[in-house]
């Protein structure tokens, strides 16, 4: 009876795990993934779409969801296995919600398990269908680009005419440093954007005279009267220097310890073989002297340098840690504190501090209970 009964718990889990299995490593995918669209009154239009990676028994079924999903119909609706399909869309003579409506096509498993077991595969690609806003409308993207000390900064601006009227657009960049404070501006020029068209702008931001650092760039575009649109971006000016941001600063007397070294790049291009010197000492007196081993960094990459601190002979106490970084024909330097304790001393540490926190705690509890039941005395007392 035992036997039996661990026969089909073996067979169950074996067709769960061969479910989950088919789930898991399921490729099904769509494409195309995307389609844009203008809204036109009463446009019709067809998407041919191919399923791929389906196994060659796996049962799908087509539909369309979201916006305009009423007007979709399919050549096919059922297929097996991999292969193409075509989505009619006829869009109706007026659209009642302006801007971006999401139509959905999808591809969804037919899962035939009686018993319920196992998840269906859905995929689906997204019809977009830009349906102009009444009157005058922009909207507007803003990108720059991170440089290094010297180069000027790439910065491509956006904008397009979502209305139903022409529009004429005369972008405006300004650029602050760290600070807040405005260091720079430019006017980009007057276009026209025809209505459900997008202009896009190409300049340069002269940096000569600007340090290395993160500075942002606002652009305000005026599109009519009143009617102002915003965007903004940041851009990182980058010199060639690598910064210690953070080390190991504990360690256990006695013992080589791994002594880690988060280094960051402050460069906009890959900087190739960096690696630190450490030297230890106290008053005057080494401890240790080490280096790590080499890395490379990629342009503003953070990343992590270790070496072996030997404490074996090491006193307890505080001891100074000069790091130097050594790069592209560069150093850079930075004094730190490092901590050598004995691991028993850390431990009655911890544990006074733990006393400590369970004494607070229960003075606090103890304050709090006597005047909630100090309350309630002074409360029967006014009663009577």
């Amino acid at each position: 009876m035992i036997l039996k009964r661990g026969v089909v718990f073996c067979i169950a889990f074996l067709l769960l795990f061969g479910f989950y299995v088919r789930n898991v490593d399921a490729t099904l995918g769509l494409t195309p993934a995307l389609v844009e669209i203008n809204f036109q009154p009463s446009y019709n239009f067809s998407v041919n779409f191919g399923a791929l990676g389906a196994a060659p028994d796996q049962k799908l079924k087509v539909y369309a969801k979201g916006d305009f999903a009423e007007y979709v119909h399919f050549d096919k609706t059922e297929m097996t296995g991999a292969g193409g399909f075509t989505a009619y869309v006829n869009l109706p003579s007026q659209a009642d919600k302006p801007g971006k409506n999401r139509l959905y096509i999808r591809v969804e498993e037919v899962n035939d398990n009686s018993g319920g077991v196992g998840t269906r595969i859905v995929i689906g690609a997204l019809i977009a269908i830009y349906v102009p806003y009444p009157g005058k409308y922009a909207e507007i993207s803003l990108a720059a680009k991170d440089v290094n000390e010297g180069e000027s900064v790439p910065v491509t601006l956006e904008a397009s005419n979502l209305g139903k009227e022409d529009i004429f657009v005369n972008p405006v960049l300004e650029i602050y440093n760290y600070d807040n404070t405005t260091i720079d501006s430019m006017n980009l020029g007057l276009r026209e954007i025809k209505t459900q068209t997008k202009e896009k702008f190409e300049t340069q931001i002269n940096t000569k005279n600007y340090k290395p650092g993160v500075y942002s760039v606002f652009a305000s575009v005026n599109y009519g009267g009143s009617e102002i649109v915003k965007a903004n971006s940041t851009f990182r000016i980058g010199t060639l220097s690598v910064a210690v941001v953070n080390w190991t600063s504990m360690f256990k007397k006695g013992k080589i310890n791994k002594f880690d070294i988060e280094i960051e790049s402050l460069w906009n291009s890959k900087i190739n073989s960096i690696y630190a010197s450490v030297n230890v000492s106290r008053e005057g007196k080494m401890l240790d002297y080490f280096k790590t081993s080499p890395s490379t960094l990629e342009m503003w990459q953070k990343s992590t340098i270790s070496g072996y601190l030997n404490a074996e002979s090491a006193d307890a106490g505080s001891y100074d840690a000069n790091i130097t970084l050594y790069y592209e024909d560069k150093t850079s330097s930075r004094e730190v504190e490092i901590v050598v304790y004995k691991e028993k001393n850390l431990t009655i540490i911890i544990l006074v501090f733990a006393v400590i926190v369970v004494v607070i705690s229960a003075g606090i509890f103890f304050i709090l209970r006597w005047k909630k039941k100090h309350g309630k005395t002074e409360g029967k007392t006014k009663k009577k």
